[in-house]
């Protein structure tokens, strides 16, 4: 039997600890020295130290940090450096799996990163498949807002919605591009709360994460996750953090957009919606002298946001009617009609 790596992707506070913690109670191998669980979040992050310190540095190496969307060339992961990040990144799998058969690697980071897991994992002999999880942007943005409440947490906050909906996308548009041509299956964060065993027969049922169906123990362990006092659905913190206008409108029908079948026009859209991405962070890098490259101010973040979405015009208008696009026209034009 061949070995199988599981990569949970999804951008930070969509549930992706959550998913990792249930994908272990269903037979898949963590990582050995893992981060200990915070107030932040008390089931643990079910992430090895050594991979996320690793993430960080790599993500360094290109000018940016969790917390900001600056695209990465392809000509960085194919790079000569990689070959010892690569190297070190093969001792890190040994050292926390131990040659474990079926593994699961999870770090948020990973979203942006997949070339090179997947190249490290291959280097270990593993087969690679991937469980991307979606969560509404707009309550991403009020996890991580809600740290901002907390001193322990403040730090590792984000308060600014546009700054929020853009990171948001890019992890998403990164975690589809890199794993499109990898096996897997893309979970809605709501369906694992609220749809609890469907969700998980999807998973078991997908023969490449090579995992058995439960057991009596396994299901009673994987339930007692979402008592609720543990059940992260809402944060009561979250309900003093105000949104703003309707930021994430636009960006909300691209959830259930991902999740249906992408065909090739809708694959042509998502590459479009990265090129646009790309090009528009760009400009507004050049224009704006004085930022700081590696974290942007608010009025950066606000200008690649509304740039954006005027951008959405365009591609409908040229050529691309699908719809994703269609769904949020309208707010578009409302929102910039005084613009």
């Amino acid at each position: 039997m061949s070995k199988r790596a599981i990569l949970v992707l999804g951008m930070h506070r969509s549930g992706t600890s959550l998913l990792t913690k249930i994908l272990t109670i269903m037979g898949a191998t963590p990582p050995a020295g893992l981060l200990l669980p915070s107030v932040d979040n008390p089931i643990g992050y079910w992430e090895a130290l050594s991979v996320n310190a690793l993430n960080e540095k790599l993500l360094c190496s290109t000018g940016n940090t969790w917390k900001t969307y600056r695209a990465i060339p392809d000509k960085w992961f194919n790079g000569p450096e990689r070959e010892d990040d690569l190297e070190t990144a093969l001792r890190i799998i040994e050292e926390e799996f131990g040659g474990a058969d079926t593994i699961v690697l999870k770090c948020p980071r990973i979203c942006r990163l997949i070339p090179f897991w997947v190249s490290a994992m291959k280097m270990a002999e593993y087969e690679v498949a991937t469980i991307k999880i979606i969560r509404d942007p707009e309550e991403v943005f009020l996890s991580l807002a809600a740290r901002s409440i907390l001193p322990q947490t403040r730090e590792i906050s984000i308060t600014n919605p546009e700054h929020a909906a853009m990171l948001w996308l890019r992890y998403v548009l990164d975690a589809e591009l890199h794993s499109r041509n990898l096996p897997g299956l893309v979970i809605n964060y709501s369906d694992l709360v609220n749809n609890r065993s469907d969700t998980l027969n999807l998973i078991i049922n997908k023969h490449e994460f090579g995992l058995n169906q439960l057991n009596t123990k396994q299901k009673a362990d994987i339930d007692n996750l979402f008592t609720p006092e543990k059940r992260r659905q809402r944060n009561p913190l979250e309900n003093t953090i105000q949104t703003g206008d309707k930021v994430f409108d636009q960006f909300k029908p691209l959830v259930s957009f991902l999740m249906g079948k992408l065909d090739a026009k809708s694959i042509s859209t998502l590459n479009e919606l990265t090129n646009h991405l790309d090009q528009i962070y760009t400009s507004c890098t050049l224009d704006n002298t004085t930022m700081n490259s590696i974290e942007p101010d608010n009025s950066f973040h606000f200008e690649v946001y509304q740039k954006f979405c005027k951008s959405l015009v365009v591609l409908k208008r040229d050529r691309i009617p699908v719809k994703y696009i269609n769904q949020i026209l309208e707010y578009t034009h409302r929102v910039f009609a005084k613009s």
